[in-house]
C-alpha cells in the first residue's frame, strides 16, 4: 500500500519518496467549485482531453500549475493513418506490438499499447482538423530504407508532424484556443496539492492557486494528467535507478516530479514495481566519464 514504500536509492540507502499525503483543514480552503468532470494537467494528454471534452459539450475544468499550456513534441506516432496510408506506409499492426513489447523487455500492458495501435489514426483526423484551420499541413515522415546490421527488427511508418513545428502555434496551443473559444476557461496557477477521496472513491481535488487553497469537486470523475518523475531526483533514483547506473545525461520535462503519482498513490492507487525508461545510446563521452 501507499503507506509502505520506501524504495531504495543507488546507493542501496531507503528513500521514502512518497512521504505522508498533506492535510488541509477545510478552514484553509478559500474556494470551492464544483463540475462533472476534473482534469489535471495541460500538456499533451490533459489538452486532447479538455479538447474531447469540449467539443462534446462537457462540463470540465482543467487545472494547470504553470502559467501555460505545456509545450509538446510536436510528433505525433500515429498507426495506419490516411496519410501514411496514401503513401504506402501500411504498418503491420501485429509484428508492431511485438515490435514493441521487445523493446519493454516483455514488461509492458499489450492491451494497452493495441489501445494506440487501434484509435491512434482517429485521433490524429481529429487534431489534424484543428490544424489546418491555423494553416498547418500534415507531413509523414517516411522512414528511408536501411540495413539493420544483421539484427532484424520492425521500423513502422508512425512519426507525422505539421510543417514548422515549432513555430506558433504549437498543438496544444490550437487546442488551447479552440477550449476557449467553446467558452471553456483553463485555470492556470493551480499546483495539485491531493485528491480528494473517500473509501478509494476520487471525487475531486485541492488545488494551491494565488490566493490559497481551491477545492474542485468533480461528480463524474476526475483524469490525472500530470505527468512523470523525470525532474524529481529523489524519486528517479529510488524508483528507476537504471536511469542514474546507465546513462550520462537525463532530461525531460522540468514540470515532471511527480506530484500527480503521489497524490494517486495517497488515495489508493498501486505504481508499477518496475520502471520502464526509455534509454538511447546517441551520445558519445570521455572514456572515464
Amino acid at each position: 500500500g501507499a503507506q509502505a514504500v520506501a524504495e531504495e536509492g543507488s546507493q542501496g540507502a531507503a528513500v521514502d519518496w512518497l512521504g505522508a499525503e498533506p492535510e488541509i483543514a477545510a478552514g484553509d480552503i478559500v474556494k470551492t467549485e464544483d463540475t462533472d468532470f476534473l482534469i489535471v494537467g495541460a500538456g499533451a494528454a490533459g489538452m486532447c482531453a479538455a479538447g474531447t471534452a469540449s467539443d462534446l459539450g462537457m462540463d470540465f475544468i482543467l487545472c494547470e500549475k504553470n502559467d501555460s499550456v505545456q509545450e509538446t513534441r510536436e510528433y505525433l506516432g500515429v498507426v495506419n493513418s490516411k496519410a501514411a496510408l496514401a503513401q504506402g506506409g501500411e504498418v503491420d499492426t501485429m509484428k508492431l506490438l511485438n515490435e514493441l513489447t521487445r523493446y519493454a523487455s516483455g514488461k509492458c500492458r499489450q492491451d494497452v499499447i493495441k489501445v494506440w495501435i487501434d484509435e491512434s489514426a482517429e485521433l490524429l483526423d481529429w487534431v489534424d482538423a484543428k490544424m489546418q484551420v491555423t494553416g498547418k499541413q500534415l507531413v509523414v515522415d517516411m522512414p528511408l530504407a536501411h540495413a539493420t546490421g544483421g539484427t532484424d527488427y520492425y521500423l513502422p511508418v508512425l512519426q507525422h508532424v505539421w510543417l514548422t513545428p515549432y513555430e506558433p502555434p504549437t498543438r496544444n496551443e490550437v487546442l488551447q484556443a479552440s477550449i476557449e473559444e467553446a467558452g471553456n476557461q483553463i485555470r492556470f496557477r493551480h499546483a495539485l496539492v491531493k485528491l480528494v477521496h473517500d473509501d478509494g472513491k476520487v471525487t475531486g481535488a485541492i488545488f494551491e492557486a494565488d490566493g490559497g487553497y481551491v477545492q474542485v469537486d468533480a461528480a463524474k470523475g476526475v483524469l490525472l494528467t500530470t505527468g512523470g518523475y523525470t525532474s524529481n531526483a529523489e524519486m528517479l533514483r529510488a524508483c528507476n535507478p537504471m536511469v542514474d547506473r546507465c546513462v550520462t545525461l537525463q532530461y525531460g520535462s522540468p514540470n515532471n516530479v511527480g506530484e500527480g503519482i503521489k497524490a494517486g498513490m495517497w488515495a489508493g492507487a498501486q505504481k508499477d514495481s518496475i520502471g520502464a525508461p526509455m534509454i538511447f545510446d546517441r551520445g558519445t563521452v570521455k572514456p572515464g566519464e
